[in-house]
């Protein structure tokens, strides 16, 4: 659940704060977009290839990464506007990235009497992500406008830690009930039903 509360926070704080950066918004957003289609189908190979855990950790990462080096973008070195896009659209697309696979991961990790609460809940508890990004950005307002990245950052980078406690899905079967569920740490093959 933490990481849909830090996902929809970072993808949020991304969206939100694009209005800010030089440039015209609508090129940036279409350049975001652009962006966030390349790094999705390169995640979703990612994922299929070496495991759901370590692709949402490396997209948390990323992200956390690209918020904070924003801040030496904006604050320190103030290179060119290009940059400061470029960090934004690579935050962008790892959370958009996560999140999609997020959805799948929810999917392998719930056995399936609980499985569609679990990603309503998951979903649901998401939404809180997305209420705290304007009181982040009005933190910025009134004290130091690079704050909200630091939140942002150190949020994409605890995250991905904490995806490191989870158990890895892939090539496994889908857990049936919540013995199934216990057993996928421990690499002990399902039960049948």
């Amino acid at each position: 659940m933490t990481n849909w509360i830090s996902g929809t926070f970072l993808g949020m704080g991304v969206v939100l704060s694009l209005t800010s950066f030089k440039g015209n918004v609508f090129v940036n957003y279409l350049i975001m977009a652009l962006f966030v289609f390349i790094v999705k189908i390169i995640f979703f190979l990612t994922a299929v290839k070496i495991g759901r855990r370590i692709t949402v950790t490396m997209a948390f990462v990323a992200a956390g990464l690209s918020m904070l080096a924003l801040i030496v973008n904006d604050a320190v070195l103030e290179f060119e506007p290009w940059i400061s896009v470029t960090f934004a659209c690579v935050a962008r697309g790892c959370v958009s990235a996560l999140m999609s696979i997020s959805f799948l991961y929810v999917a392998e990790t719930f056995p399936t009497e609980l499985r569609t609460f679990a990603q309503g809940c998951c979903s649901g508890a998401g939404r809180i992500g997305s209420m705290a990004v304007p009181m982040a950005l009005l933190i910025g307002d009134y004290t130091y406008s690079w704050l909200p990245f630091v939140f942002f950052g150190m949020c994409g980078l605890l995250s991905g830690a904490m995806t490191q406690i989870l158990p890895e899905t892939r090539n496994k079967p889908m857990p049936n009930n919540v013995d199934d569920t216990k057993n996928l740490k421990k690499k002990i093959k399902p039960t049948a039903v």
